[in-house]
This record gives structure tokens, sequence and C-alpha cells, in this order.
């Protein structure tokens, strides 16, 4: 069984293979690329026998090629940098180079390989993960702008709360993009642009949030949220809840950040399976 050990980086990747024996029989070093990858490949494929790899990083900078090598069968393993650093420090030569970052690792694998957690082809679980990632960046990129707003009404109207309808209504979002306030001082005028220029940017993340709601109810659909070999059933997974709004019906709640009052369903099937969102933070929902 031939180790082969990579030490992934953004723009380089570099790789070394051990034998049966633990003895060094090969360094590649190559662009972070498809044609990278390709050249990898067949440097591998060339050095005969049966494979095992591990990346260092097979979800960052490594993820390309760990689903490239998946996808052809390889076996691979995820390698966490803490694992291997204890390796470095015990080296007769001590130190941090790319070329002993993916010894170590190769010689990590080597040793733990029945125990390390191998790298699975990409499916509709890791399109769930984007559209959660996105989601929940969208909603915290409304909270800083509604934030900005509020401070800047404060300036303008200290009692701005008793006049305006609530931020979080499509009313109140109409009425910030068309604001004005009594004054004419520069800084003042200002300020009524800053809302404006706000407003316009809160409805356009509220739109973005529309839409990765509609993908993430589209996505779920799409993949029905099944382990192979698994018996579906209905059931309301407590991370899906908390992360997408689900009633105990088991009806997907896909509802705006702005309106509460409208919503689309679809149903959940059993993603007790998938890490990615089970055992997500709970959220109330708005």
């Amino acid at each position: 069984m031939i180790t082969i050990g990579v030490d992934a980086h953004k723009r380089i990747h570099v790789a070394l293979a051990l034998d049966e024996a633990g003895r060094e029989i090969g360094e590649w070093r190559g662009p972070n690329s498809q044609a990278g990858w390709r050249d990898l490949s067949l440097w591998a494929f060339g050095l005969g026998g049966e494979r095992q790899w591990g990346i260092e990083g097979a979800w960052g900078y490594g993820r390309c090629l760990a689903q490239h090598l998946v996808e052809r069968g390889e076996a691979v393993y995820e390698i966490n940098p803490r694992w291997t650093a204890a390796g470095r420090q015990r080296a007769r030569k001590p130190g941090k180079t790319d070329r002993l970052d993916a010894r170590a690792v190769a010689l990590f694998v080597r040793q733990e390989a029945p125990l390390l957690p191998v790298v699975q082809l990409e499916d509709d679980s890791a399109i769930l993960e984007l559209l959660s990632t996105e989601r929940d960046q969208v909603l915290a990129e409304i909270v800083r702008i509604r934030n900005q707003i509020h401070a800047l009404l404060t300036h303008i109207d200290p009692e701005y709360q008793s006049r305006l309808p609530a931020l979080k209504s499509r009313s109140g979002l109409a009425v910030l993009e068309a604001y004005d306030a009594p004054g004419h001082h520069p800084v003042q005028l200002e300020r009524v642009a800053g809302v404006r220029r706000l407003a316009r940017r809160l409805a356009l993340a509220v739109a973005q949030l529309d839409l990765v709601c509609l993908c993430l109810k589209s996505g779920q659909s799409r993949a029905h949220l099944v382990r192979p070999g698994h018996q579906t059933r209905k059931v309301v997974c407590p991370g899906f809840v908390a992360q997408y709004g689900c009633d105990d019906t088991g009806e997907i709640l896909c509802r705006s950040y702005l309106d509460a009052g409208q919503h689309c369903s679809g149903r959940v099937i059993d993603c007790s399976g998938y890490p990615c969102i089970t055992g997500l933070a709970e959220r109330r929902r708005d």
C-alpha cells in the first residue's frame, strides 16, 4: 500500500509518497488547479500499487483535490493539522516546510488510517450546507444594516420609533427608501440620504434572503434528505427546525425576514444523517 500525504495551500499543493515500509518513494509539487490535480493523479498512478491519501485541509484549500480523487475511486482521509504537529516536532529535522508537512501527513495516515475520517463524494447535503451558510451571512448583513439605520435615525429624530412603521415590516422598508426629515443643515441632510441608501441595501438583502429560502426549499425537495438504506419517514429534525423554521407537522416555513405572513411549505424527511444540518445552534423564528 502506497501512502501519499498532501499539504494543501491556496495556490500550491505538495505531495509526498511512502511505500509499505515507510520509505520515501516520490515527491510532487504543483498548482492547485484542475491541470494540477490531473498531473498529481498521473504521478500517483505511475508509482504503481494501491494507494491511500491523506490531505491536510481536505475541507479547505484541498477540498477540490479531495473531491477529484474521490471521484476516481481513491481512498482519501481528512487530516487535521493538530494531529501531525507532534510528529513534526519529533522528526530528525524539526521544522515546518511544505515537504515536511506532507511527510507528516503521510506518516500519520500510514499509522492511523482505520481511525481517520474518510472524505466522501459531495452530495445534495453539501448544497444545503452552502445555502444555510449563505442564509446566516445574509441574516447577519440584514441585522448590521438595520442597526446602522437605527443609529442614523436616532441622530435625526430621537422619537422616530413613534413616527415610523417597524423596520421589520414591508411598509417600514418602503418608508425608509423615501425617507425625508425637516431641516437644512448639511450634516442632517447627509444623514437622511444615508438612511435612504441603507434602506436600498436592506431591500436587496431581504430579496436575497427570500431567494435563498426558496433555494433551500427546492434543495431539500430534490435531495429528499434520505440516507441510502434508510426507510423514508416524515420527521422534523430539531436542527432543521431551528435553522429553517419548521412547524410540528413537518412543513418547512420559507418565511421572509420582513413578512412572516407569507410562507411556502415542503415536506421534511429524515435528515438525522446530515451533520451539516443536525446539531445547529437553536434559533427562534422572527
